[in-house]
């Protein structure tokens, strides 16, 4: 397992090629749709790995349309590594909307995790599933911008990318480039996703059952 740690500001960061259920932290991140939860990609892996429970009670008590893209709610796991779970509305908002819609849900996901005083956070690759519309490089640039600027009191963030090595060197290449991380604010001006749908990887992936991660 590819393991790449730095830091952000006080906080020790890192940057893992693997599966985010195996990860021993206070919260997971599971992106959803802003009016259902997914089921597919990461949230079934965080739903098969024994929090189900938790991703029923979001659905539950959440999913009813009050939910606005980059808004991220905190509830318990229920089981697996992690405590908790950071549900966030971070699936789908289309190719202009994307770029703020991942930068808002990291940030938000930090700000809930801080406020609920938890230490440690897991991240997927936000917005490089198969329906989203952010390449892995803009997906890096865009989260570790994120947590730069919402960070104050967590202490262990992790990036974790499944299966995808090119994805992983590139959040590696964004995190060892400062300059571009606090420019984040003034690039997202005029970002727009520019990932382009892969019928093949599609395919793949819906035999897996991970479509909409």
């Amino acid at each position: 397992m590819s393991n790449h740690q730095f830091k952000i500001k006080n906080a020790k960061a890192s940057i893992v090629l693997g599966d985010i259920t195996k990860q021993i932290v206070d919260a997971y991140v599971v992106p959803h749709f802003d009016n259902e939860v997914s089921w597919g990609g990461v949230g079934n892996s965080v739903a098969c790995a024994g929090a189900e429970k938790g991703m029923l009670e979001y659905q539950d008590k959440y999913c009813d349309g009050r939910l606005k893209f980059g808004d991220v709610i905190l509830t318990q796991s229920y089981g697996g590594n992690s405590k908790y779970l950071l549900n966030a509305t971070s699936v789908a908002s289309g190719r202009e909307k994307e770029p703020r819609t991942v930068y808002d849900a990291t940030s938000n996901a930090i700000k809930v995790a801080e406020a609920n005083k938890l230490s440690s956070v897991a991240f997927p690759a936000l917005g490089t599933g198969i329906i989203g519309k952010l390449t892995p490089e803009q997906s890096a640039l865009i989260m570790l911008g994120a947590v730069h600027n919402a960070i104050q009191t967590l202490q262990d963030i992790r990036f974790v990318i499944y299966g995808d090595r090119f994805a992983y060197d590139e959040f590696v290449k964004i995190a060892n480039s400062k300059k571009d991380i606090l420019q984040i604010s003034e690039l997202l001006k005029n970002m727009v996703g520019k990932a382009e749908f892969n019928q093949a990887r599609w395919l793949s992936e819906f035999v897996k059952g991970r479509v909409f991660g």
